[in-house]
């Protein structure tokens, strides 16, 4: 099967050369400033939003342990202070 690539495709791709590096950096910049605080509410957040994808989509197995394995770890840091 052939698919045809468009200008707009070639567009969407310049555009991203330029922009994919802009916002990598952006990016390191915040986590680089991110206190711990900081860092623990972001972790917390991420791992709410997979609890709840993970209870709207009981169907998906959870192989590799690693949402349990982050939860434990919270747990951990939470009870630390």
């Amino acid at each position: 099967m052939t698919v045809a690539v468009t200008e707009a495709d070639r567009e969407f791709v310049r555009r991203w050369q330029t922009a994919g590096p802009a916002l990598d950096a952006v990016k390191w910049a915040e986590l680089q400033a991110m206190d711990e605080a900081e860092g623990c509410r972001q972790s917390a957040i991420v791992m709410d939003m997979a609890d709840r994808w993970l209870r709207q989509n009981p169907e998906i197995t959870r192989p590799s342990g690693l949402v349990e394995q982050q939860r434990i770890f919270a747990r951990w840091w939470n009870s630390r202070t």
